[in-house]
Formats: structure tokens, C-alpha cells, sequence
């Protein structure tokens, strides 16, 4: 709102009319999946300055992707069946108490490794198609 705009208003008007901002900005946020922090950050910054997220906050709390669509990059990119994800996980239970894999175990595990790396390079792709397609977007 502006100055003028403002001028216009009770004290109590323009309490109300921030609260509503407020409110909308809050939803919006919340339906893009952005951390309630950030409402709190815009709203404490002048409306005339800017303030820009630092990197460690952004891989903190986005790690380049939006949060909501973390499972879904993982559902597309994980080709690894219920059976195996337990496999991994009995495995890294296993080699972080200090166990030795058998043979046949050290086996298995090369194999989802392998689907592991594969999964990584999936995600890396659909998330660069992401950013590729927002910016496009973003562009017009």
C-alpha cells in the first residue's frame, strides 16, 4: 500500500489492512512450502530495502527444491523395490556398528549402490528440468 493509500486510513484501518497482507502472505508462503521464517523476515525489512537469503539458509531449508516435491523427484528417480530399501538400510545398520558385510552381502550391496548412484543422476537431471522449466516460465 502506499503512502497516500495510507494517509487515507484510521490508525485501526491500516492495522487491519497489514493484518489482511499479512494473512494472504502467510497462506501463499505456506502453500509454496516456504518455512513461516520468511513471512517473519519480509514483514521485519523496510518495504523499501531487500534482503537476499543466504546460501546455507537456502540448502537448509529448500535444498534447491521445493520441499513438496521432494517425494515426488524421489518417486520418479528411486527404482529400488521395499525389499532392497530394507537390504540398504540392514546394511548401514549393520556397517555402523562396526559389522563386516559377508561376501554375499557386499554383493547385494554393490548392486544397490549402483541403483543408488543411478538414483542420484535421475534426480539431478529432473531437477535441473525443474529449473530449466521455471525459469522459462519465469521468462515468459
Amino acid at each position: 500500500m502506499s503512502n497516500t493509500d495510507l494517509k487515507t486510513l484510521s490508525a485501526k484501518q491500516a492495522m487491519v489492512s497489514a493484518a489482511q497482507v499479512r494473512t494472504v502472505i502467510d497462506a501463499y508462503l505456506k502453500e509454496m512450502g516456504v518455512p513461516s521464517k520468511y513471512a517473519d523476515l519480509m514483514f521485519s525489512i523496510p518495504k523499501d530495502q531487500v534482503q537476499w537469503i543466504n546460501e546455507a539458509d537456502f540448502e537448509a531449508d529448500f535444498a534447491g527444491v521445493i520441499p513438496e516435491l521432494k517425494d515426488w523427484i524421489g518417486s520418479q528417480c528411486d527404482k529400488r523395490t521395499d525389499v532392497e530399501k530394507r537390504l540398504d538400510d540392514v546394511f548401514d545398520a549393520k556397517i555402523m556398528r562396526g559389522e563386516q558385510l559377508t561376501p554375499e552381502e557386499q554383493s547385494i550391496r554393490l548392486m544397490l549402490l549402483q541403483k543408488r548412484e543411478a538414483q542420484v543422476e535421475c534426480e539431478t537431471m529432473v531437477e535441473d528440468k525443474l529449473r530449466e522449466d521455471a525459469w522459462k516460465a519465469y521468462r515468459g
